[in-house]
Order: structure tokens, then C-alpha cells, then sequence
């Protein structure tokens, strides 16, 4: 932002001015006077600029503190840091928290005199945890200027191995005496260090290794060959730590691989592979890492099946690893675009995206084609669909959540594109019950240089009918006469309702053809509503009267209308429902029978599917009601959440019927989807802030806090939370 300013905005400002100074200065002074004119603008200007330099440094540093800047990100946008910087580095070091220390030793890392910070760093090492030490070790692995340091403090106990470690890094080899009782020491950390100098003095040695292995030894090994100019070790990774049993052990030997490894070797390309099937993902997403730094065109079959591999990290992982196969890579993405896994489907478009080719961008618009192309479609059914007829209701249902999920999936593919920072604030404002906060959404997503992904879907953000715009105004109201849409006659049928159907039925989308079949059911009872009162009554005695109890719905499709109208649910699509559905509990509930009572430890959500139920509080020692509740609603959540006795008492008030979600479930079921849990938080999130509102609402003015209260009844579960 200031490079912005300054160069943008403050230097064509700046010549505009020094150019008007110029002109006016050459008819009224002499040369003699305008050289000395400039001369002092220039001295001033210098002066100007060293107080600018300082603060400049010292906001850098602080926005380092405060995270406002990732460190890592230094390597990609260089920032210099000022000498200023040293003594910011000292009190980082210096300081309790860990985190500030692992701040101080990333910006030591960066400045070219690390010996300045010895004393500070020798002072963490004693009681530094894996992550510091080894930073702590690559600080000095690039400084040969210490070795007599480091071997005077070889007599230290405290120091001993860091010195002996940065002792082999720079090859300054300790007698053999020295070495002969580290290899007898107690310390596994000393047994290593000896070994590694007995193979450093003699590379036809065969040392005996420590047994078993810890990850702390393993380690050492890695960064003494990592940080090492000691290429005859290399071989030692796959001979002493990849031959371990310990995930952490095989992992550290193959994150060693990976910094060693060049475009083409096929030594290390065979190691990753034999990795790929371990059944400790970390170990399997080094190994995907490993594969795409060495890129192999004979493990790129291997690196297409980590695309279906249960963890999503690993999927990750092996996305990367196939976008980095190019063209080749990207051709078995494509074939994995059809697979009937989502998770599978995403890994795929996540690959290709990584590219970052026109090519790919291609590929992934041929791939939301025919979802553009059924768009128009299903808008065009949703204006004609009956609006009150339970039986048509499902459809309606699945054409809403078929537009969300179409609107979920491009934004995915532009997350996958490198908008992910915009996709992210992007579903933020989606979610916000705010038509403002909408708008500028669709701004944003409109002037992205990917904008042909958003174009096709700007008729469903202007669309009342979308769910994602829950506050937006009411559609118009119908052309079409109101009896039709609502009962439909044998005639709209013929004209319209048929072909309505049928179009559906012929969907590749299987909710908005369970929408269809359902709605299949509204063609012989509309004879229910025939002009003859003959075929009126054979219609009623075969088809019987429309009526919402005894519609298919009542199965699982009406569970999962349910589930969709519970607010807490509002943003899943049916597909993630049904996976709530399967672990859902019914529970009868007979009426004021206690649900559970304040202070119990609970571990279910209750959802209500028919009946009242009455949350209490006892408030100064006397039960209070706090709200009621009825169908649709719930209560009970916080305890998929917290480990924590019930903040409330639930009783039911009439005879219910409970849905109930036990916690080990939902943890079960977001390790399949963490979409899910994403989106439960979103709707949390927003909640609070409401309930935050209200609360400031009530300390201003108790009345207005009351007439605010009922909106907000549906959700006092999340408000007592």
C-alpha cells in the first residue's frame, strides 16, 4: 500500500509540483538562486525521508507481531529489514511466548548477521521445542565463522548436542575418542550425532545405528544431511529412517528427500511411491509432495489414485502433485471430473485450477457447460411449477438446492482458479441476511478476470427464488392465473405440467428427479378437482383427497424438507442432509415428560418433527420459561460443540416426536464432509452478531429489545449459547 501511494499517487504529485516550482522560479530568479533553491529542497526532502525509513521498520515489525503479515510470504515479496530490525529481533527472542520466539528466529533467518543474535538463541535452545530447535539449527548452518564457538561449547551439557550438530553441518569432525563415547552414550540424540561423525570420517563405515528410532534422532540425521554439503549421506535416509516403523520417523526422512530431491530423479520418485499406500496420512501427503518436486511421468498413474485417498489433505497433496505434471497431469484430472464422488470431482477440479493455464480454465468452463445449460432449464420450471400444491413442493425444493449447489460449485472451481480470498468473503456476504451486503457480492464476483464462470448464474443472484437471498423481496406475483398454480386442472397439465415433468424426469440431478416423481402424484388427483361431479367422486374414492399427510413425502424425502427448514441446517444442500438424516434418532416424547433438565451433561441436538417443547431457566431459584418452541425447530446444539452441562431445561409441552443428533455422529459425519461443520459455523456466526445487536438493544431500550424479541425466537438455542 505505501509502495502504492508512493508511487502512484506521491511522485506524479510530487513532479507536478517540482515542474510548476520551475516555471515560476524561471522568470523570476536567477540560475544561481534556483540551484540553491534545489539544493535545500533536496536536503530537506533527505531529512524528510530517514524519520520515514525508521517508522516504516518499525510498522513492519509491528504488523509482524500482530500478524497482519505472514512471514513465509517474505520469501515470495521481499521486504527489507532495516538494522533497526536487530534489536525487534532481540525482543522477540527474548521473550516468554513461543510464538513470538518462532517470529524472532524467522526474521533472524532473513537478516545477514545471524552471530548477532547468538547469546539470545543459546539462551531458547536448553528448553526449545522440536519447531525452534530446528530453526535454531538452519540460523547457524550457513555461519562457519562460529566452529571454534561451537567447539568450546561442546563441553557444555545443556548445549552439547546443538554444538555437535552444527559441528558435522560445517564437517568439523571431533577426535575419534569423542566419538567412540557418544556412540556409548545414553542420550539417543549423542548415539546419532556419533554415528553420523564416524560416517562423515569414514563414508565405508557401517555404524550401528540407534534402535528403535525416535523422532527427535531422526531428525538430526535430516538436517546434518539437509543443511550438510556431506552428499555421500543421502543414501542414509532410505537405509536408517525410511526401514523405521514410526510414522514421524518415515516422515522426517522423506521431508529430508524433498529438499535433496531434483526435477527427474527416479530414485526418489520409486521411494514416495512405496509410501503411497502407508496408512498414516502424513505420511502419504510427504510422499505426494515428494512425487510432485520430482515429477515422474511413471508415477503418474499413482499420483491419479491419491485423488480418491479417504483424508482430504492427502487428496490435496496429490492434487498438487498432478498439476505439476502439466498437460499429462491435467488429462487425468479431466477423467476424474466424471467420477460420482464429490470429494473426488473436487480434488480434480482443485488440480486442474493449480495449473493456472488457459488451457485448464477451458476445461473446467467445458466441465459446468451442461450445469449451465440444465440452469435454464430448471429456471424456467420454477416459474411454472404450482406454488401452493404440497405434491409439487419437493421439486421446488430440489430446483432451489440445485441452483445453491450450482452456485457452490463455481465458486469452488474460482477458489481452485486463485480467488480463493475472494470466494472466501464471497460466501460471507452470501450468507448475510443483508441485501446491500448481496449486492456487493455479485459486484465483486462480476468484475473477477474469470467472470465468464459467473456470468450464467447472475439470473439466480437476482432471482427471489434463490436460497442464498432469504431477505430479498418477495417474487412478483404470477401472470398465470392464481387456481392454476395453486390446484392444477387437467388442462395446465396437458399444456404444461406434463412436459414439466418430463423434462425432470430426463435430469442427471437425482433430487430434482425424486422432485418429479413425487410430484407425479398431482396428475390423477387432479381429477379430485373435475368439473363433473361423477369423475369428482371416482377421483376422490381412487386417488383420495390432497391432503399433506398422506403425500410420499412422509418418507424420506419429507425428512429432509424438515432438515431443510431448520434454520440451523439452512445452508446444506440435500446431499449433506441426507448424510444428517442417516444419523439422526427419533425419540417419543409424551407431554410434560422433562427432555433433560438444567445442568444435565448432554450430548444430543434435538430437532422437533411434531409437537411444543418449552425451554426453562431457573432464575433466583424459580423456574422461568425462557421460549417455545414447535415443529422445525431446535434446541440442545451447543453440545455438539461443548463439553459442558446444559445451560437450559427442556420439557415437552405436548406429545412430541424428537430427532436426535448424538455428538460422536456429527463428529463422524463432518470428517466426511467438513463442509458441513464450515457452514454450521457460518450460520453461528451470524447468529451471535444478531445476538449481540439485541443485546445492545436492550441496554438502550428495554421495550424495543422486547418487540425485537420474536424474530429471534426460533433461534434461542443459538441466543442462550
Amino acid at each position: 500500500r505505501i509502495r502504492t501511494l508512493s508511487d502512484g499517487v506521491i511522485y506524479a504529485v510530487g513532479l507536478m509540483m517540482a515542474g510548476t516550482v520551475l516555471w515560476f522560479c524561471e522568470s523570476r530568479l536567477s540560475l544561481v538562486q534556483i540551484t540553491w533553491l534545489v539544493a535545500g529542497l533536496t536536503v530537506l526532502l533527505l531529512l524528510v525521508r530517514l524519520p520515514m525509513g525508521r517508522h516504516y521498520a518499525a510498522g513492519l515489525e509491528e504488523m509482524i507481531r500482530s500478524n497482519s503479515i505472514i512471514i513465509d510470504e517474505f520469501d515470495t515479496y521481499p521486504i527489507p529489514l532495516s538494522p533497526q530490525s536487530k534489536e525487534a529481533v532481540r525482543e522477540l527472542l527474548q521473550e516468554s511466548d513461543r510464538y513470538s520466539q518462532v517470529k524472532g528466529l524467522d526474521l533472524a533467518l532473513r537478516m545477514s548477521q545471524p552471530e548477532d543474535f547468538l547469546a539470545e538463541v543459546e539462551a531458547l535452545v536448553p528448553e526449545a521445542d522440536g519447531q525452534l530447535y530446528e530453526k535454531a539449527i538452519a540460523l547457524f548452518s550457513h555461519c562457519p565463522a562460529l566452529i571454534e564457538h561451537w567447539q568450546e561449547r561442546l563441553a557444555d551439557e545443556s548445549l552439547q548436542s546443538f554444538a555437535l550438530e552444527l559441528l558435522l553441518i560445517h564437517q568439523s569432525l571431533p577426535s575419534q575418542a569423542e566419538i567412540d563415547g557418544w556412540l556409548v552414550c545414553d542420550r539417543q540424540e549423542l548415539q546419532m550425532l556419533g554415528a553420523i561423525a564416524q560416517k562423515i570420517a569414514n563414508p565405508d563405515a557401517k555404524p550401528a545405528w540407534p534402535q528403535p528410532l525416535e523422532p527427535g534422532p531422526a531428525k538430526i540425521l535430516t538436517r546434518v544431511v539437509t543443511y550438510g554439503d556431506t552428499p555421500h549421506l543421502k543414501p542414509l535416509i532410505a537405509e536408517v529412517l525410511l526401514s523405521q516403523t514410526r510414522p514421524e520417523v518415515i516422515c522426517a526422512g522423506l521431508e529430508a528427500l524433498l529438499t535433496l530431491t531434483q526435477r527427474g530423479d527416479e530414485t526418489a520418485a520409486g521411494i514416495a511411491q512405496n509410501q503411497l499406500n502407508h496408512r498414516d496420512p502424513l505420511v502419504r501427503m510427504v510422499a505426494f509432495d515428494l512425487l510432485r518436486v520430482a515429477r515422474c511421468p511413471e508415477q503418474l498413474a499413482a499420483i491419479g489414485e491419491g485423488l480418491k485417498d479417504s483424508d482430504p489433505r492427502v487428496r490435496q497433496r496429490a492434487a498438487r502433485a498432478l498439476a505439476a505434471q502439466g498437460r499429462a497431469g491435467l488429462k487425468l484430472a479431466k477423467a476424474s471430473l466424471d467420477d460420482s464422488r464429490i470429494e473426488v470431482v473436487n480434488t480434480a477440479i482443485t488440480a486442474i485450477g493449480l495449473v493456472r493455464t488457459k488451457y485448464a480454465s477451458n476445461l473446467l468452463y467445458d466441465y459446468l457447460a451442461p450445469s449451465y445449460k440444465q440452469l435454464g432449464q430448471t429456471r424456467r420450471w420454477q416459474q411454472q411449477i404450482p406454488n401452493q400444491d404440497p405434491r409439487w413442493h419437493p421439486l421446488k425444493t430440489a430446483i432451489e438446492d440445485y441452483h445453491e449447489r450450482l452456485v457452490q460449485k463455481v465458486l469452488y472451481v474460482l477458489s481452485a482458479l486463485g480467488h480463493g480470498r475472494t470466494v472466501n468473503e464471497i460466501n460471507r456476504l452470501l450468507a448475510a441476511r443483508d441485501r446491500n451486503e448481496l449486492a456487493n457480492a455479485v459486484e465483486v464476483l462480476a468484475s473477477l478476470n474469470h467472470r465468464r464462470f459467473v456470468m450464467p448464474l447472475m439470473p439466480i443472484f437476482e432471482s427471489s427464488g434463490s436460497a442464498s437471498m432469504e431477505t430479498a423481496p418477495p417474487e412478483p406475483p404470477s401472470t398465470q392465473p392464481t387456481t392454476e398454480r395453486d390446484n392444477p386442472t387437467p388442462q395446465w397439465l396437458r399444456t404444461r405440467g406434463y412436459r414439466v415433468l418430463l423434462e425432470a424426469l430426463e435430469s442427471k440431478d437425482r433430487w430434482i428427479r425424486i422432485g418429479a416423481l413425487i410430484a407425479l402424484s398431482s396428475v390423477p388427483s387432479a381429477l379430485v378437482h373435475d368439473s363433473d361431479s361423477i369423475v369428482k367422486q371416482v377421483a376422490k374414492e381412487i386417488f383420495g383427497p390432497v391432503d399433506a399427510s398422506t403425500l410420499p413425502t412422509n418418507t424420506t424425502m419429507n425428512r429432509l424438507l424438515l432438515l431443510k427448514n431448520v434454520a440451523l441446517f439452512r445452508n446444506l444442500s440435500l446431499d449433506e442432509l441426507l448424510l444428517i438424516d442417516k444419523s439422526l434418532e427419533s425419540a417419543q416424547v409424551l407431554a410434560n415428560e422433562t427432555i433433560f433438565d438444567e445442568g444435565d451433561w448432554g450430548s444430543h441436538l434435538y430437532i422437533i418433527a411434531d409437537g411444543t417443547v418449552q425451554l426453562t431457566k431457573a432464575i433466583d431459584g424459580n423456574p422461568r420459561l425462557l421460549n417455545q418452541l414447535g415443529r422445525g425447530q431446535y434446541f440442545g446444539e451447543v453440545a455438539l460443540f461443548d463439553d459442558a452441562p446444559r445451560w437450559d431445561g427442556a420439557i415437552a409441552q405436548s406429545d412430541c416426536t424428537l430427532l436426535k443428533l448424538e455428538k460422536n455422529r456429527f463428529l463422524s459425519l463432518v470428517t466426511q464432509r467438513p463442509h458441513i461443520i464450515l457452514e454450521m459455523c457460518r450460520f453461528l456466526s451470524q447468529r451471535l452478531r444478531e445476538t449481540d445487536k439485541h443485546r445492545s438493544e436492550a441496554s438502550l431500550d428495554p421495550a424495543q429489545a422486547d418487540s425485537a424479541q420474536s424474530p429471534r425466537s426460533q433461534d434461542q438455542g443459538v441466543l442462550s449459547a
